[in-house]
């Protein structure tokens, strides 16, 4: 009996098709899965993790017509490579692949996509694991850094928008308004093609600013003793004067510039220390709402 591979090489209505490499033919499969002009062998039970591929196996009932050699026949639109890349994932026994250095968004996002799409529970929650550590859900935007400032960040928009994650959208927009702010608007950054998503940019980022300005005259507003109002007045202005302003309250009265509180009567420390952690919560919790999310 001839090879299946054979057997789909030379078969006329699928003439189109390049049979890919090992491992994801194998001979023993039982389910052809033809993905655009890519075609894999496996067995059912790699396809089982998937909910959709469950049920399918579980309850179609393919005419001997439909059936290549005893193999269900599944026909996909998806990208060849973004399935690649799953298998991969599933083929992986020793669970190391979330721990590859390579794993880039592009990848991340193609894997989130397929495990939407097809429900593959556990490949889900690890891509959501990814995308988090790159945009914290709205309770942990502090905890956001450089890599927030993402080239990927439109795409993201879209990303969260068709796989049910709204949880990383203010930290996207947020991102965004900073830069909106740093370049003074000159440009929308991220190359935000959709007119809504751009008004909730420029919405956001003035709110943001006004926030910026009301937090500053309130600080202000606290008073000091006449020793070290030159000092409040300056650091004031440092951390309020800034774009990225959540991050500089969150990280430089404690780490990054705490020399220069030095000086300040313990009374005066007290009272501003207290009104940024007021102010730094208060912000983080309205970031959301700045841009409608």
């Amino acid at each position: 009996m001839p090879a299946r591979r054979a057997i789909l090489r030379h078969s006329p209505d699928r003439s189109f098709v390049c049979p890919s490499s090992k491992p994801y033919w194998y001979d023993d499969g039982d389910a052809l899965l033809v993905v655009q002009d890519h075609v894999f062998m496996l067995k059912q039970r790699i396809l089982s993790c998937s909910e959709v591929f469950r049920d399918m196996f579980a309850f179609a009932c393919p005419s001997p017509e439909e059936l290549l050699e005893g193999c269900v026949v599944i026909h996909l639109t998806d990208d060849p490579r973004d399935w690649m890349l799953l298998l991969l994932r599933l083929d992986d026994s020793d669970n190391k692949f979330w721990e590859k250095d390579d794993l880039s968004y592009e990848n991340i996002a193609s894997l989130l996509r397929l495990a939407t799409k097809y429900e593959i529970p556990e490949v889900r929650e690890h891509t959501i694991t990814k995308l988090h550590e790159l945009w914290p859900s709205p309770a942990r935007l502090e905890a956001m850094d450089e890599d927030a400032f993402s080239p990927y960040r439109a795409d993201a928009i879209s990303l969260a928008m068709q796989c049910d994650l709204p949880e990383i959208l203010p930290a996207i927009f947020y991102s965004l308004a900073v830069d909106y702010i740093h370049t003074t608007g000159l440009v929308l950054p991220g190359r935000l093609t959709d007119p809504a998503d751009q008004l909730r940019l420029v919405v956001g980022a003035a709110r943001l600013e006004g926030f910026n300005a009301n937090a500053l005259q309130r600080a202000q507003a606290l008073g000091c003793c006449a020793a070290c109002k030159a000092c409040i007045t300056e650091r004031w202005k440092a951390l309020l004067g800034r774009t990225w302003t959540l991050r500089a309250m969150y990280w430089d009265w404690a780490e990054i510039d705490a020399g220069a509180w030095e000086g300040l009567c313990m009374d005066c420390f007290c009272l501003h220390e207290s009104f940024l952690e007021m102010t730094r919560a208060h912000l983080r919790d309205a970031i959301p709402g700045f841009f409608g999310l």
